[in-house]
């Protein structure tokens, strides 16, 4: 299961690799998804998830260290304020990585650079998950690299950033793919919870206004 470990030691930056950064982190969201795998309800969660290791998948903070090609990803420096998703580390180098079908797909707003998740069921052969094959959010710093991580402009508080990184992230990727103009109807099913309150307070609104 996953669970919060207050032992862990901070990250050596001579560890980093040379695509990866260090983030102190500031916020995170908890997902339904980190509550399944603490509570071991799910197998499937259950056989995808490391032993012991630090759960959370929506987070915000700054980054605090860049590996030798950190710079590489424009817009990330030393103190930019990003948010962590559920992708943390892919090979960056395969068909589905070079075609930004990793699981992700890099898509620019004037609102937020995010990445959405997709689940086309077409992934990086190497993909590993934050908060189930590499550690989460729920801790002070966390390593990942840094083509999977998000630039979170000013205008945009961390704890509203937090749920984004996810559950935003996924209805904005609905409602793009399912190509919605401005008139059409979309019916969210589910609309009371956490992906369905989103889709009808923020993200629809955002897509459908540009």
């Amino acid at each position: 299961k996953a669970y919060l470990d207050s032992s862990r030691t901070i990250p050596a930056v001579a560890s980093l690799k040379a695509e990866e950064a260090i983030i102190r982190l500031t916020h995170s969201g908890v997902c339904a998804t980190d509550v399944t795998i603490f509570r071991g309800s799910s197998p499937k969660f259950i056989s995808m998830t490391k032993d012991n290791i630090i759960g959370g998948h929506e987070g915000v903070g700054h980054v605090i260290a860049l590996g030798d090609n950190g710079h590489a990803v424009s817009g990330i420096v030393l103190g930019s304020r990003v948010g962590i998703k559920y992708v943390n580390e892919s090979c960056l180098c395969c068909e589905m990585c070079i075609q930004g079908r990793e699981n992700c797909k890099f898509v620019r707003s004037e609102i937020i650079y995010i990445i959405l998740i997709y689940s086309s069921g077409t992934v990086c052969p190497q993909l590993k998950s934050t908060g189930m094959m590499k550690d989460g959010t729920f801790a002070q710093y966390i390593v990942s690299q840094v083509a999977h991580l998000t630039l979170i402009p000013d205008s945009l508080p961390s704890p509203d950033a937090t749920t984004i990184m996810c559950a935003g992230a996924t209805v904005y990727a609905s409602v793009m793919q399912c190509g919605a103009k401005i008139g059409d109807w979309v019916v969210l099913s589910g609309a009371g919870g956490g992906l369905g309150h989103l889709g009808m307070t923020k993200i629809l609104s955002i897509l459908l206004s540009h």
